[in-house]
């Protein structure tokens, strides 16, 4: 699977653990500081003011940012390269005492500097793990514009740990407020990030423990090269033709969060293929960048499988006409088979059953598929337990309930129990807990008319009105108009609608 992150905006909500020593925030008064972090973010533009600035201050993070600021702004001498090494020898000694073998043995011993970068990354790393060198609460955000003339450094940013550690790691001031990159479409990418969380949390929400920091950090690391080495991105895999497509196809809900994606993807692949090309980069290759970007920062985006135009599930999802599934259907072509395997190993995948009640004219498409074989058990589930008439009423389709009543499913099923280390959570659902939540009066009224009961609860002690309504981790639904909740609140009470 290709490796890739949607924890909302990590870059900036990453949980970070307190630091027992803080040398930098406790030298420096809030006033100062505020000072000299704007002569920092402005230093592309003022570096004359930001050289005063980094002069002027003695401590852990004064001195990190002198040492990079030298070796980024001033050119190469033999005069610059001895004031580095001593600076950096200076903070070596301070920095040996709060640290321990094993961070030593794994980000590196410390060096004096040689005039490579290698030399200074085992510095920056254990000045900011050890808390000798943090300008947040756990941390050293490399300036902005350093990186942007010695790229090279992001290396020190790399995830290395595997777990909570991660969280002391250097990062990039880009993306933690130590300077910005002109004319990246970062809220653009940042919305994106947000949308796919919708597709990929649900890959991380069960872990408890630290590697989810390892995870986040390795996407604020792959938003970073994003931004400033692009071309050190994975490239995008050449089966796939958008993020999360092949992985939209495994359910009705799956699309309705690809389509969700979508609407934020298109804009932020635009806006990176104007900045790309903006940098004199040719549109071939700004599209390159902006498809690598798309894929890598986000996790889940692709399932190394291309998109099998032809299976019937494809068919069904991407609303082809009438005519081309009785075509497919009739030639008893356009069975799933194993196309979606290697897809549904991470996600699971509902059976094509389900899939069909995504389309207005379901009720004709059932007849269709039913006498052709593509399936005979009417109760088949996917791997938490939902059945096809529960995947009917969360859709809100009334045709396609009233088909599966009239066939027999069955009005009482619920979904899989769950416990509290399971995710998601509220199992043992049934398909009027779905009508609620969706807010659709009609479907509510046909499934209490099959013997549904009004008050049924799940394995959290949640009731039907409950998903109408919301409560506590419940949204509940706040787009259904007051009419159609009055008639629903009263059609579980068990009052003619």
């Amino acid at each position: 699977m290709h490796r890739n992150s949607g924890l909302m905006t990590l870059a900036r909500t990453l949980v970070v653990m307190p630091v027992l020593i803080a040398f930098s925030s406790a030298a420096f008064a809030d006033n100062d500081n505020e000072a000299y972090e704007a002569a920092v973010a402005g230093m592309a533009e003022n570096p004359q003011a930001a050289e005063k600035a980094v002069k002027g201050r003695s401590d852990g993070v004064g001195l990190l940012d002198r040492i990079l600021f030298l070796y980024a702004f001033k050119d190469q001498s033999p005069a610059r390269d001895r004031e580095i090494a001593a600076l950096q020898d200076r903070v070596n000694e301070d920095v040996i005492p709060l640290t321990d073998e094993l961070e030593r043995s794994v980000l590196g011993d410390l060096q004096s500097f040689d005039g490579s970068i290698e030399s200074m990354l085992p510095t920056i790393t254990l000045a900011s793990s050890s808390g000798y060198a943090n300008t947040d609460s756990a941390f050293y955000a490399i300036p902005c514009a350093i990186l942007q003339r010695q790229p090279g450094l992001l290396d020190a940013t790399r995830p290395t740990w595997g777990g909570n550690r991660d969280n002391f790691m250097p990062r990039s001031g880009c993306q933690w407020g130590r300077g910005a990159v002109a004319g990246y479409p970062t809220a653009l990418m940042d919305a994106y990030v947000d949308a796919a969380y919708l597709a990929s949390g649900d890959m991380f929400a069960p872990e408890n423990g630290t590697i989810r920091f390892a995870h986040m950090a390795g996407q604020s690391h792959d938003l970073e090269m994003a931004m400033l080495k692009p071309d050190e991105l994975p490239s995008a895999p050449a089966g796939s033709r958008k993020p999360f497509e092949v992985w939209s196809y495994l359910s009705p809900a799956n699309r309705d969060v690809f389509n969700a994606i979508e609407t934020v993807r298109i804009p932020a692949q635009d806006a990176l293929i104007t900045y790309w090309v903006s940098r004199g980069e040719s549109r071939d290759m700004a599209v390159k960048i902006a498809r690598d970007t798309l894929f890598s920062v986000v996790y889940g985006a692709d399932c190394d499988t291309p998109v099998p135009v032809d299976a019937m599930r494809v068919m069904l999802i991407e609303n082809r006409p009438v005519a081309d599934i009785v075509a497919m259907a009739t030639r008893g072509a356009g069975q799933d088979g194993n196309l979606f395997a290697r897809c549904a190993a991470y996600g699971g995948i509902d059976p094509l059953l389900h899939v069909a009640m995504m389309r207005s004219d379901s009720a004709e498409i059932l007849d269709i598929l039913s006498q052709n074989g593509y399936f005979t058990d009417i109760e088949a589930r996917n791997d938490f337990g939902k059945t096809a008439l529960m995947a009917a009423a969360q859709q809100g389709n009334s045709p396609a309930v009233r088909w599966l009543l009239d066939k027999g499913a069955d009005v009482q099923a619920r979904t899989n129990a769950t416990d509290k280390w399971e995710y998601p959570r509220h199992g043992e659902r049934t398909a009027l807990h779905y009508a609620a939540a969706a807010g659709d009066a009609a479907v509510v009224k046909m499934l209490i008319a099959a013997g549904a009961k009004t008050n049924a609860v799940d394995d959290e002690g949640f009731s039907v009105r409950d998903y109408l309504i919301g409560r506590e981790d419940l949204p509940g639904n706040g787009a259904v108009s007051s009419e159609d909740r009055a008639m629903i609140l009263r059609l579980l009470d068990g009052q003619k609608g």
